[in-house]
């Protein structure tokens, strides 16, 4: 089976086979019911260790969102999810709501993608999710999310001074609110489906919305060398050279 775990440069995307190669826009949002609208109790599992769950420097969350989603500055080319939002939106908490320009090189190729919900404080998020979007008979899409409920606590900051003794005249040492995840879901999914075809993936807790909008290849190709372009804008130094 052929594996894209990243789009390719522009060298790769000139080399496309126009022949076997299929491109399509793929759209995933993913949400929380809320208490009230579910009569299923699902149990989380607690957090053993903190050692594989990811955190996000504020760099590393600017990378991620430019080697995995569309720049805001690229429109999507639909909402596919607008009627589900106006009548849901205020009963729901977002967690992601995600677009990618995919090209499949041939039939059997897969696409990986990996996203998450805001950052919360001390660099965790709510929500850490991938997808693997592989392209058949039918566009299938195998989702792996872990949503994390957590724990507030409050430690105190290290006083500089070289010993412990703290006199009764000196102000108490300042304290930091941190957040750690305390509790795990761990889920999967797999879905298949025909493109243009609004696609609902059911749970008690977290529901998920799936979408995909065929692109005429040229088309696909100029939107992923836009995207790189603005991942990767050109110096000034380039530019005088190239004039």
């Amino acid at each position: 089976m052929a594996s894209m775990s990243a789009q390719a440069n522009n060298t790769e995307l000139d080399n496309i086979n126009r022949d076997t190669a299929r491109a399509y826009e793929a759209y995933i949002m993913t949400f929380i019911w809320p208490e009230k609208m579910s009569s299923e109790h699902i149990d989380y599992e607690s957090v053993l260790s903190l050692g594989d769950i990811p955190k996000f420097t504020q760099d590393s969350e600017e990378a991620n969102q430019n080697s995995v989603t569309l720049a805001a500055d690229i429109e999507p080319l639909k909402q596919p999810f607008d009627d589900f939002k106006q009548r849901f939106a205020k009963n729901t908490h977002l967690l992601a709501n995600e677009h990618w320009t995919l090209i499949f090189p041939e039939t059997g190729a897969t696409i990986s993608r990996a996203f998450h919900s805001e950052v919360l404080d001390d660099g965790y998020s709510e929500f850490v999710a991938s997808v693997d979007f592989t392209l058949g008979r039918y566009l299938e899409s195998d989702l792996t999310y872990r949503h994390f409920l957590f724990d507030t606590f409050t430690s105190v900051v290290p006083s500089p001074s070289d010993t412990n003794e703290v006199s009764q005249d000196d102000p108490m040492p300042p304290t930091t609110k941190h957040i750690e995840p305390a509790l795990e879901l761990n889920l999967n999914f797999n879905n298949k489906t025909a493109s243009t075809k609004l696609n609902y993936i059911d749970h008690p807790i977290i529901g998920t919305l799936i979408y995909f909008e065929p692109l005429e290849l040229e088309d696909a190709i100029e939107r992923i060398s836009m995207q790189q372009l603005m991942d990767n804008p050109p110096d000034e130094g380039s530019a005088n050279l190239t004039e």
